[in-house]
Order: C-alpha cells, then structure tokens, then sequence
C-alpha cells in the first residue's frame, strides 16, 4: 500500500521560500505550524504551494533535493537524518568555509565573531537569516562548542543576532 505525500512550501510577500516538508496530512500538518511558529516564521506567509506524490519515498526525494537548492530558512528543527545532511550542505555552501583564523591580537571568538558581523555587513547573511548554530559554526571552523557559544553571545550582546527559542538565532538589521 502507498501513502500519497505532499510536499509543501511556504512563500513570504517577496516570494522566499520560508519553510518546505512533507506530509500526508496537511491539514493537521498546517495546524502545528500554526501553533509552534506563531510567533516567528508562520505569520510571514503570503502563500502556499503543494506537490502530491504516489509514495512518501518520492516526496523524501524531492524534499531533500528542495532544501540543497533551495536552503529555507526556517527549516532547522525535526527534520529527518536525511534532510538535515542537507541542511547542513547547503548552510555550509552559505557560509563558505574559510581558513581558520589564526590567534592575533584579539582572542578566537572575537575573530570569528568578527568575521559573521563581515558577512552580515556586506549582505551575505540578511536580517531575518539563521545565523550559524554552536554546533555547526563549531564544526565548520573546527573550534570548540564554548567558543563557538561565546561567538553567537558576543554576536547577541552587541545586538546583531537574535536568540530565538528553539530557532537558534536570527541576525537582525544592523545595531
């Protein structure tokens, strides 16, 4: 027996994609988002698109294709193994990784801290962006958790991220 899926993407007024997955409920599926997102990302859209799909397999397929082209920004939390490899191939496409900074006058955090208030300045991480989460800017860079931990709260103290609850954090128009 096959279970008909859809893939389903949420678009902002600009025609962003905001977030993609799949279901084989949507109704039910819209319903959580619209409890859990409420107060960050769902009120955002402007519109819906839908793709069926004969069996959940083929919408698995498509969806991880989606997200390596397409890298939405809200896609960050219970995503499948499979997806979330992708996630972070993409988001690391995003962030290009660089050579590690080496110890100057200033101490690690500050550097790469300084480094992502670059990005940011020069528009290649904008407001409302996911800013690189401890985990995966401490694997990118090949540095500890607790530095990577003082660089987002460096980047939070001094007002160019956000700290979203279960999001990570957001980068915010410049301070």
């Amino acid at each position: 027996m096959t279970e008909r899926t859809t893939l389903y993407r949420y678009f902002d007024t600009s025609g962003n994609v905001l977030y993609l997955g799949i279901t084989n409920d949507l109704q039910r599926r819209e319903s959580q988002h619209r409890r859990d997102s409420a107060r960050t990302w769902f009120p955002l859209i402007a519109a819906r698109t839908q793709i069926w799909f004969e069996t959940r397999s083929q919408a698995e397929a498509a969806e991880l294709a989606a997200l390596q082209s397409e890298s939405p920004p809200w896609n960050v939390k219970d995503v499948s193994r499979l997806t979330e490899q992708a996630l972070i191939a993409s988001r690391e496409r995003k962030w290009a990784k660089r050579p590690r900074v080496t110890r100057g006058h200033s101490p690690a955090y500050r550097q790469y801290a300084d480094e992502i208030i670059g990005q940011i300045k020069s528009g290649a991480l904008k407001p409302g962006d996911h800013a690189p989460s401890i985990s995966k800017l401490a694997k990118a860079k090949g540095i500890s958790p607790s530095t990577a931990s003082r660089v987002i709260q460096t980047l939070s103290t001094e007002g160019w991220v956000d700290p979203v609850s279960g999001f990570g954090s957001i980068v915010r128009t410049r301070p």
